[in-house]
């Protein structure tokens, strides 16, 4: 039997659950003694903003951040928010995920286009070199 110390869980999206359900889902898995929780970017939700809740009611329970649109964020963004969760006492290490999506959500929803492996590379680039006090240039 494997311990769920060694265990994560992602709470997936549901259309019927209401946002405190979400946050029922990471009470139970912090109960359980579940590793870590990880939500991403939902058309309900934004992780960030639920992850901040989550660390308020539960600290000790680590947290997964993503996946999270790479088009949706910049790499300022991302350094910031790691700098601000972690400023908040959230436990180490801070994760966040960063992916594709879809076209539906990143052009269809928000008008950002399609994401692309060199714009990737440019915000992974810019959120390391933000996150270690680098002046940065975008285009």
């Amino acid at each position: 039997m494997v311990s769920t110390s060694a265990l994560d869980v992602s709470i997936g999206l549901s259309a019927d659950l209401p946002v405190q359900g979400f946050l029922d889902v990471a009470r139970t898995a912090a109960a359980m003694g579940y590793r870590r929780v990880w939500i991403g970017e939902t058309f309900k939700l934004d992780p960030l903003v639920f992850m901040t809740r989550v660390h308020a009611e539960l600290p000790g329970l680590a947290v997964g951040i993503g996946p999270m649109p790479s088009l949706l964020r910049t790499g300022p963004q991302l350094a910031m928010a790691a700098a601000t969760l972690r400023g908040l006492g959230m436990a180490e290490p801070i994760e966040m995920l960063v992916g594709a999506s879809s076209p539906a959500m990143t052009d269809g929803w928000h008008g950002r286009g399609v994401p692309t492996v060199a714009g990737t590379e440019a915000l992974f680039r810019a959120t390391r070199q933000t996150a270690a006090g680098e002046r940065i240039d975008v285009d």
